[in-house]
């Protein structure tokens, strides 16, 4: 056993979602048993999850939630894959994955490599959570991540007017504006493509914090020949810098930056 115990509020609260929790643990227990002191990440688990519920549903390769108005289906959630695939980072962290899934994973169990890159693509990335969420408990840490297929159809909006809360295993969906009405005909839930702003597309934003950083390295090139090392707009744009190469995932160049902004600021 891996020593991982449920707690009897959730039985008692909560039966369904108790007994469903002792049935998913099975796809798990042995990956903590595997990884003992090395805790494997929530995208591991939940991967697993996935893969053992897809296994569960072996004839149809699929699994799905009823909803008050539709039966949404695991292969009904948007992959990314194409994208995601096209940067070197998310081609390691997955191939990480499937390195893992391979130890833990009888091998008639574990999908084809296009199943799982299907998988990955459908949630995994570490700057943007595609279908996924972040659960948060009431101080706002993060608990886990969790898969809802009703909540995946909601779309990314720069002006979102709706917040998700969680209490135990269920999700809820909070309008943020008192006038607005949540129903099955609403086009921004049920049949919205895109983000209503023009300039956001979802996944671009990758390409958009490249673009980004290129843009302030640049500039600080520039000023460099022009300003003095203390000059406040000089200053300024080496924190610009340091933003952007965070969000571009250059932890080095990152942690430079911030080691040479505490200096000027000293």
């Amino acid at each position: 056993m891996c020593n991982v115990h449920l707690m009897p509020e959730v039985a008692e609260e909560w039966p369904w979602a108790y007994n469903q929790a002792i049935s998913d643990h099975r796809y798990e227990c042995k990956v903590l048993l595997h990884n003992k002191g090395d805790f494997p990440s929530d995208t591991i688990r939940l991967m697993v999850r996935i893969i053992g519920k897809l296994n569960d549903n072996s004839s149809t390769s699929n699994f799905s939630c009823k909803a008050s108005h539709e039966n949404r289906e695991y292969d009904n959630l948007m992959s990314h894959k194409e994208e995601i695939f096209k940067e070197e980072k998310r081609t390691s962290e997955f191939s990480r994955c499937c390195y893992f899934l391979k130890y833990v994973i009888e091998p008639n169990k574990l999908p084809e490599t296009s199943i799982l890159m299907e998988m990955f693509g459908k949630f995994c990335s570490r700057q943007i959570l595609i279908n996924g969420f972040v659960i948060l408990d009431h101080e706002l840490n993060s608990a886990g991540l969790g898969l809802y297929l009703n909540l995946s159809q909601l779309n990314h909006s720069c002006n979102p007017s709706c917040v998700v809360t969680f209490d135990g295993p269920k999700a809820y969906l909070n309008t943020l504006n008192s006038e607005f009405e949540i129903t099955t005909n609403t086009d921004s839930i049920a049949t919205a493509l895109v983000c209503d702003n023009g300039n956001c597309d979802g996944m671009a934003i990758i390409d958009v914090a490249e673009d980004y950083y290129k843009r302030t390295e640049e500039l600080l090139a520039k000023q460099q020949k022009w300003l003095h090392p203390l000059n406040v707009h000089r200053i300024r744009t080496l924190a610009f810098v340091g933003h952007a190469a965070y969000e571009s995932g250059r932890a080095e160049r990152t942690l430079l930056v911030y080691e040479e902004l505490i200096s000027k600021y000293e």
